[in-house]
């Protein structure tokens, strides 16, 4: 799990930094939109918000299975 929250932390950070880009670029951003720079900038915030999206998913699964584990009899942690 420690592996899943560095990759959701990492990812969040991506994620962060190209919604900021995208923010500074203010209106000069929504002329510039069909430009192909902006249409890359675009997709990475799509392709991070998704794959952020799949991380914390695993995540909340690898803890369910965790807490599971954790009601059986003789499990200790």
């Amino acid at each position: 799990m420690r592996d899943l929250r560095l990759r959701s932390t990492h990812i969040e950070n991506k994620l962060h930094g190209a919604q900021l880009e995208i923010q500074e670029l203010g209106e000069l951003g929504k002329r510039e939109a069909e430009r192909p720079v902006m249409q890359r900038l675009f997709a990475r915030v799509r392709d991070d918000e998704h794959k952020l999206s799949e991380v914390d998913v695993a995540l909340a699964l690898a803890e369910q299975r965790l807490d599971s584990l954790k009601e059986k009899p003789g499990w200790s942690f």
